[in-house]
């Protein structure tokens, strides 16, 4: 007697990722990055300038090590044996696609739960009428508290049109000195009409190879799957300030 299945229809592809984010935009960390990463306490000062006959003696800023440890990032697939369906080919996809949102979401909110600092630990520089002003304000905010470290601005989707049509976004960068990073990980925080935005200094982001399990359960003719894997993101907490701006307004006209 045949085995019964059910009629084999074409699958569709979901291991794409968004473009850009953390995974693109991020400078990759060290290769040892699976036992996490730190930021020694002697950093975020200003630095020392004097003549060059007197002597000083610098002091180290910041309070602690920051410390960014790693976390899993999982994704799950079920699906009825009689389908012929590859129950783990679909977490694996499902796993690659949404990773992107995963380490922008643990960025900004340190859902994770492994003690590291995140976006939502910003100081806020308030509510701006202006985006122009407020994105002004945010980068010479980050300026002044990095003492000249990279700024690295960070919006959610959200704020992409604005943002453009407004021109403070060119290549992904601000005037040449700043790097956006969009991450559709970022919450949109704010009313109707505003979304925050935030600056830090350089960024570091990784993952691992994915690793892969599957659970048959014959007795009810179905299949489980999941698929997992290490990620870091990490970033010097010197520079980590907030800006809720509008998301309306007239843009310059086109020359």
């Amino acid at each position: 007697m045949p085995e019964a299945t059910l009629p084999r229809t074409a699958e569709v592809d979901q291991s794409r990722r968004a473009p850009g984010g953390l995974l693109a935009r991020a400078v990759p960390p060290p290769d040892d990055w699976q036992r996490g990463l730190v930021f020694p306490f002697y950093g975020c000062g200003e630095p020392v300038v004097t003549d060059g006959c007197v002597t000083s003696t610098d002091e180290p800023h910041r309070p602690t090590v920051a410390a960014f440890r790693p976390f899993q990032i999982r994704q799950g697939s079920s699906c009825s044996m009689l389908s012929r369906v590859e129950v783990t080919d679909h977490a694996l996809g499902r796993l690659d696609a949404t990773t992107e949102w995963a380490l922008g979401n643990q960025l900004a909110t340190g859902t994770a739960g492994v003690g590291a600092a995140s976006l939502a630990d910003a100081t806020s520089l308030g509510t701006f009428t202006s985006i122009v002003e407020g994105v002004a304000a945010l980068m010479q905010a980050a300026a002044d508290a990095g003492f000249g470290m990279p700024i690295w601005l960070h919006a959610p989707y959200g704020a992409i049109p604005v943002l453009s049509a407004f021109r403070l976004v060119v290549d992904d960068m601000l005037g040449g000195v700043a790097q956006w990073v969009f991450s559709p990980g970022y919450p949109q925080i704010g009313g109707p009409d505003e979304v925050r935005i935030w600056a830090t200094s350089t960024v570091w982001a990784a993952v691992d190879v994915s690793q892969e399990m599957t659970n048959p359960e014959r007795r009810q003719n179905t299949a489980e799957a999941w698929a997992q894997r290490a990620g870091i993101v990490a970033f010097d907490t010197c520079v980590n300030l907030s800006a809720d701006v509008p998301t309306r307004g007239c843009p310059p006209e086109s020359s």
